[in-house]
């Protein structure tokens, strides 16, 4: 059986000591996973639906599952914006999309079934959860 090497700790040496920092500062580790979580801000909505739809296919999702999607994810992309940089999507902003008209009502005004809202907005729940999930990594 073998030993599991230990992490390494970061040493800090002082500017006083003159000596050389002999790994990064965890205020640098802090800062740059910091930015690597940040680095998909450049992401926009409509980025983000075609990639959740591709990661679907890849899974084994049905034609009649990943166009359903697609509808819904549409009506997120219409209401929201497709250029909208998925970073913006607060949950203040969500939770207006989620009670819009263009969500719980149909085209001539009648309110829609709870199926149907609660299905748009676990497509989009699930798109931008799958996101920070695999923005993580």
């Amino acid at each position: 059986m073998t030993k599991h090497a230990r992490p390494e700790r970061t040493q800090r040496t002082t500017r006083a000591s003159g000596g050389a920092r002999t790994s990064q500062h965890p205020d640098a580790v802090r800062a740059a996973k910091r930015a690597a979580r940040t680095k998909t801000t450049g992401l926009t909505l409509g980025e983000l639906a075609d990639r959740y739809l591709r990661h679907l296919e890849a899974r084994g999702a049905t034609l009649s599952t990943r166009f359903s999607y697609h509808l819904e994810l549409g009506v997120a992309l219409d209401v929201l914006g497709r250029h909208t940089p998925v970073s913006d999507l607060t949950p203040e902003r969500l939770a207006a999309f989620y009670t819009c008209d263009r969500v719980t009502k149909t085209r001539t005004g009648a309110p829609k079934a709870r199926v149907s809202v609660e299905k748009t907005r676990r497509v989009v729940r699930q798109a931008v959860g799958w996101n920070r999930s695999v923005s993580c990594f």
